[in-house]
């Protein structure tokens, strides 16, 4: 490298490119575009799991609303409270 010869890049990682890429311009330019590649499975990962998370919770929370209605006893107090809260909280889980 001293005595200004041509330096062979290798690869570090198995790319295959459709043109020759042993120039250092243009292998710049394709590690350039690659380099964000690397992020987006840890950005799709994520998506998911913030997904999954919301979902999780909108399902439990109307499970735990259908076990409060299943479980309604003719001794309880006004229905009409009673519905209208389960009501309220219902618009809540879905809005």
């Amino acid at each position: 490298m001293l005595s200004n010869e041509t330096a062979i890049l290798v690869n570090p990682y198995r790319i295959y490119t459709f043109i020759d890429i042993t120039p250092i311009e243009r292998t710049s330019i394709v590690y350039f575009c690659q380099f964000p590649m690397m992020y987006t499975g840890v950005a799709y990962t994520a998506c998911l799991c913030i997904m999954l998370g919301f979902v999780t919770n909108f399902c439990g929370q109307l499970a735990v609303l259908s076990y409060r209605v299943s479980n309604l006893t003719e001794n309880e107090y006004d229905h009409r409270i009673f519905f209208r809260q389960h009501t309220e909280q219902h618009l809540k889980v879905v809005a």
